[in-house]
């Protein structure tokens, strides 16, 4: 199985102003390049964004289930690449 790592796209939350004026709350988003994966056969390995991987089946179903909530919204990291 071929699969494609997407990247990881995190917002972050940052205060400005002052203590005195009550500080302003802003935030931006961040973009993690790099993963580092540990398969449940206890095999380690590092995903790079953009790029494309040969796995083995259950590898890659391991994979394509990884995914985090950005805004309310489940994101996948992997996509199955044909």
């Amino acid at each position: 199985m071929r699969v494609k790592f997407n990247g990881i796209k995190k917002q972050q939350a940052r205060r400005g102003g002052c203590t005195s004026c009550g500080g302003r709350r802003t935030s931006t988003y961040a973009f993690e390049r790099e993963k580092v994966i540990f398969f449940p056969t206890g095999v380690r390995k590092l995903f790079v964004a953009g790029k494309t991987y040969e796995v083995t089946d259950e590898d890659g179903l391991f994979l394509l289930a990884q995914g985090y909530d950005l805004n309310g919204q489940k994101v996948y990291m992997f996509e199955q690449v044909s």
